[in-house]
This record gives C-alpha cells, structure tokens and sequence, in this order.
C-alpha cells in the first residue's frame, strides 16, 4: 500500500490510497468511499499486526491542516473515517494539531491492540477506542512532531522524533523524557555571529530551537525563540546583540535587539 498526495495539482482524483498485489511493478487507486482527498497535501500509513487486513491513514490537507484519520478494510474494501472527536483543531497552542501537516505528520497504531492509535502534527493525541476519540499527549516536550515508534517487544514504551530532538515514553504516551543528552544534532543556520575579541563567544539561529549565545564552556544559553534565523553581534560594541525568527504571533516575521551590556 502506498498514500499518494499529488500536492501541485489544484484537485487532483488521483490523491488517494493505492494497492500493489505484484511487488510494486503495478498499482491500483483503492475506493476512498465518502473521504475526499481532493484537496489533500500529504498522507501517512501504519498497519498493525493485531489486525494485519487494514490500513490506517491519516490526511492533512494542502492548507496544512488535519484533513482526517480513516481505516482501510482490505477483507471488504471499504475505507471508514474515523471519528477523532477531542483532536483540537487550532492552529496553535500547546494541545492543538497546529497548522503545518505538510510538514509535521506522524502515524503509529499499537502492533498488539489496533484500538490504540498514536497521531501527531505540531503536536500529538492518542487514542484507546480505535480512533473514536483522542486526547492530547506530549504537551510537555518540543514540538513538531516527525515520526511516533511504538517498540513491539514493550508497547507501552514509543519513542518520538521531533524538531527538539528524540523523547521517549514507557507508559504509552502519558509522559515522555529526553533522550538527547550526548547528541550533537542541532542544526544552525546561516548567519553565525562571533564576538569581535572572545572566541569563545558565538551566536547562531537554530532550526526551530531559537538563537543561541555560546559562552565558552559546552553549554549555550538561549537568547530568544521560535525558528533562530541570522544573529549578529556589534563589533563596535559588542554588547548589543540582534537575532531573528521566523514568525512572531504579534508581529510576523521578528527581528531582536538585546543590550547584554
């Protein structure tokens, strides 16, 4: 099975849900029954041992939005959605899917209990009944969620990854902890700034972990939000420092000054 988003084409029949019975050599659009994905931008699968004749999808939308959360019956051919009541549709806030489905999308359905459902956008919800209903999990780690990983030799414990790195959980979601400790992943973007006399002092925008200022030990100190973009320190005086991001919810796109001195 393979989902297929054909993004660039305004309203496109041939978004959908595909079948291959022979390898891949050739595919087949299964029915999409009441679903419309027309309009849809991108589309994660998962299947689950527990019940090894469907597939679960989970839609977002070219708008970036959640789109829907269906199931495939392969000993019917019939695609059901699934109700998903409590998935908080806003755009943002610390239980909401959030706006970026393009971007941020993950699927994961229990290998031992096909009723325990794991979805995520900008942030995440899991369900026990099958995807009737879910309920926000996670609202204490980073953000942006990319992939959900149930461990099936211990399916109470599932692994995160997000734009803030790897977070795991041993009582199904419930709570989760860093697992980034030793990882030297972040990515900086173009636009580091070093100070003008210390070395040792750097400043740079990270993808989706703000501007940070190095202070020359191992550990650096975090000077404002969001998306980090270029930083710069004033060589005249190097006191004042400017970082930017990506988006403000005030003001759009953001450019910081910072007196330290």
């Amino acid at each position: 099975f393979a989902g297929v988003a054909d993004y660039a084409t305004a309203t496109s029949a041939r978004t959908g849900l595909y079948r291959s019975d022979d390898n891949g050599a050739n595919w087949t659009q299964v029915s999409s029954g009441s679903l419309d994905f027309t309009s849809t931008g991108r589309i994660e699968l998962d299947v689950s041992a527990a019940d090894p004749n469907s597939v679960w999808l989970l839609a977002g939308g070219k708008n970036s939005n959640f789109q829907s959360i269906a199931k495939w019956n392969d000993n019917t051919s019939t695609m059901t959605a699934l109700a998903g009541t409590g998935i908080n549709l806003a755009a943002s806030g610390r239980t909401a899917f959030g706006s970026q489905a393009t971007y941020d999308l993950a699927l994961a359905v229990d290998p031992t209990n096909a009723s325990r459902l794991y979805i995520a956008g900008v942030r995440a919800f899991r369900s026990t009944d099958g995807g009737a209903t879910f309920s926000a999990m996670g609202t204490e780690i980073h953000c942006d969620w990319q992939t959900i990983v149930v461990d099936p030799r211990n399916t109470r414990q599932l692994y995160a990854g997000t734009d803030g790195g790897i977070f795991m959980s041993t009582d199904a979601g419930a709570s989760w902890i860093s697992r980034n400790s030793g990882l030297v992943v972040s990515m900086f973007y173009p636009g580091i700034s070093q100070h003008p006399t210390d070395p040792n002092i750097v400043l740079g925008g990270l993808q989706d972990n703000g501007t940070l200022m190095s202070n020359g030990t191992q550990w650096f100190n975090a000077v404002t939000g969001g998306d980090g973009g270029f930083g710069a320190i004033n060589y005249a005086s190097p006191g004042t420092i400017w970082s930017t991001c990506q988006w403000s919810s005030t003001s759009g796109p953001c450019i910081y000054r910072r007196v330290t001195v």
